[in-house]
């Protein structure tokens, strides 16, 4: 078996998918304080960022959604979380936590710098 049992049953018991979506239909409130931003800021960085970070699924799995790979990205800048803690978290193993996060904020600073990051016009003299 490649993939420890309770890793396996990320789409019905994971965080994802189960707090996550009671958060949303029920305290948006406690949402938002999770996620560090609103709902609707989450909804349009997630149309900005899911064509980078879409993944096909395969015959032997379903990749992981663009949703929950921007959450757990989210999750990790917001609280400094360590990759151990959020693999319990998310039921997504620290292998694939490592690569997502890189992935994600590449993304994030790809389609966001023009728009959100001012670089500065100071030159040093010689």
């Amino acid at each position: 078996m490649w993939v420890r049992s309770w890793i396996s049953r990320r789409l019905d018991s994971g965080f994802f998918a189960q707090l996550v979506k009671e958060l949303h239909s029920e305290d948006m409130n406690s949402y938002a304080n999770f996620l560090r931003m609103s709902n609707k800021d989450y909804e349009y960085l997630l149309q900005k960022v899911e064509p980078l970070i879409t993944k096909q699924d395969t015959h032997l799995r379903l990749a992981i959604s663009p949703s929950e790979r921007l959450m757990l990205t989210l999750r990790f800048l917001a609280t400094g979380d360590i990759y151990h803690s959020l693999q319990y978290l998310f039921r997504i193993p620290v292998t694939t936590i490592s690569r997502i996060i890189p992935e994600v904020c590449e993304a994030i600073f790809t389609l966001l710098k023009t728009d959100y990051l001012q670089v500065s016009n100071f030159r040093k003299t010689a």
